[in-house]
């Protein structure tokens, strides 16, 4: 399946957190440290897809966020969730939605 976002929307892949992982083997004891940063208000996610109008407004100027980069983004954005690969949400939000491009160093 593929997807195709529409006008200003973006798709998104979120990241597998470590809590997912580790429900998968089965049975778990979840230590404090997980489970406070599941709870934070921001989540990572990789850039399936964008739409193409997607960041064309005047109010993003520089950097603009290509298909692949690694974004952070709320932890409750999108308007709908689709599963195109197993074992990953996919998201469709607005580019606004995306608060920054994550670079490793």
């Amino acid at each position: 399946m593929k997807i195709i976002p529409i006008g200003y929307k973006v798709v998104v892949k979120l990241k597998m957190s470590e809590l997912m992982l580790k429900a998968q083997s089965g049975l778990i004891e979840v230590p404090k440290e997980v489970l406070e940063r599941e709870q934070r208000a921001m989540q990572e996610a990789t850039v399936y897809a964008l739409g193409p109008t997607a960041f064309s407004s005047p109010d993003f100027e520089g950097s603009v966020v290509k298909v692949g980069d690694l974004v952070t983004l709320a932890k409750y954005s999108g308007e709908s969730r689709t599963d195109i690969e197993e074992g990953y949400t996919h998201l469709t939000i607005n580019d606004e939605d995306i608060f920054s491009i994550l670079i490793e160093d």
